[in-house]
């Protein structure tokens, strides 16, 4: 996860978003949103199969797309902004 993480951060910082920001100022807020997406992802995909009792393939799919977008989001406005 560190390997691959540190990987997707390079990647985004230069080729997605094309960010000229500090390292250390943006690897900081990118470390606190993985940690808060693997929250989210535990947090949503229980709720989605043991409350709303969705298939748990089906909702690992939904959980990943809805996070995806999120972080994406997240990403663009506020750690790899201009």
């Amino acid at each position: 996860r560190i390997i691959s993480g540190s990987i997707n951060y390079s990647i985004n910082k230069g080729i997605v978003f094309k960010s000229s920001k500090a390292m250390y100022k943006s690897i900081i807020s990118y470390i606190g949103l993985a940690i808060m997406i693997l929250i989210l992802n535990t947090f949503i995909l229980n709720i989605f199969v043991y409350k709303l009792l969705i298939n748990k393939y089906v909702a690992k799919v939904m959980v990943e797309i809805l996070l995806f977008i999120f972080s994406f989001l997240v990403q663009r406005k506020l750690i790899f902004n201009r």
